[in-house]
């Protein structure tokens, strides 16, 4: 009897290791980046806060779904007339391959597909529009716990017809 019981604990007390060592199933990640849009004779950098809601399938790769809006708008001058520009909405899905390279520490590349919807608003008017591209990106993650961890990247989430996005951003995410 005290065999078995010894058996089964030991048996219990690795599977504990082994879950332990699982990686975590889902995340969440809320970032702050400053997303560029460029065109010809006009740029604008808009303050942009971002949601990505993650699944690992594995250690090295996960997908993702990512929400966007402007948290802090941005004037551009076209002559001496101030524009104002923010992206209304952003969405996207991804597919996220990282690698650890040192303890708690991980790069990744994003690769997916986004759309984007700008406004860009002068006194008296309003003009919007909106697109969807390819969008990608390389970053890097440090796990502050076993739960929490920073990152780092940089983006490109639209590059069609002389019109570019991309930016760095900043952010925490949460695994669970």
């Amino acid at each position: 009897m005290i065999k078995k019981t010894l058996l089964a604990l030991s048996i219990l007390s690795l599977s504990g290791v082994a879950l332990a060592e699982e990686p975590s199933k889902y995340y969440v990640e809320a970032a702050y980046g400053a997303i560029r849009y460029d065109e010809p004779g006009a740029y604008a950098t808009p303050g942009v806060g971002t949601l990505r809601f993650g699944v690992n399938f594995d250690k090295n790769l996960s997908a993702e779904f990512m929400v966007g809006t402007t948290i802090t708008n941005a004037t551009a001058y076209v002559g001496f007339t101030p524009v104002t520009i923010k992206y209304d909405s952003i969405y996207g899905a991804y597919l996220k391959a990282k690698t650890e390279v040192a303890p708690n520490f991980d790069l990744y590349a994003r690769l997916g597909f986004v759309h984007a919807s700008i406004s860009a608003s002068v006194p008296g008017a309003t003009f919007s529009a909106g697109g969807s591209d390819l969008s990608y990106g390389i970053g890097a993650q440090f796990g502050f716990s076993p739960t929490v961890y920073g990152l780092v990247d940089y983006m490109s989430y639209y590059s069609k017809d002389g019109i570019t996005a991309k930016g760095p951003s900043i952010g925490l995410g949460l695994k669970f």
